[in-house]
């Protein structure tokens, strides 16, 4: 379940149910690649439900010191163009590990196509709870 967050211009109306898969695979020591796969349920901000489905490839490596890099080609939105149609982005990720259960992480988004926003950024933590 996905709740409406972000901005107006790039969010649902409303809860969306929706699922999604994520495959790893570790080509090596230091290096991996991850394929994401999903589709929701959404509704347009006059009230219209759609489909919409997602998908991307990764491919990471890992660095000394705790750091991270990966690059890949998201399908952040495949939907129809009165939902603002598909939404294609490359990506570029770091990440820092703290510790064994601690790692922070940047990432910055390109557009591969017309819809995609001209550049967006993120951040994040994740902890390990063992």
């Amino acid at each position: 379940m996905t709740a409406p967050t972000g901005s107006t211009a790039f969010r649902g109306s409303g809860l969306s149910p929706g699922a999604s898969l994520a495959f790893s695979w570790g080509i090596a020591d230091s290096f991996g690649l991850g394929v994401l796969l999903g589709g929701a349920s959404d509704k347009a901000e006059y009230g219209r439900r759609y489909w919409t489905g997602q998908g991307g490839i990764t491919a990471g490596a890992s660095l000394p010191g705790g750091l991270g890099v990966s690059v890949g080609l998201s399908a952040a939105q495949v939907a129809p163009e009165f939902a603002g149609g598909n939404v294609f982005v490359y990506e570029l990720c770091a990440t820092y590990a703290i510790s064994d259960n601690v790692q922070v992480d940047v990432a910055t988004y390109f557009p591969a196509n017309r819809n995609a926003p001209l550049i967006t950024a993120t951040g994040g933590i994740s902890i390990r709870v063992q």
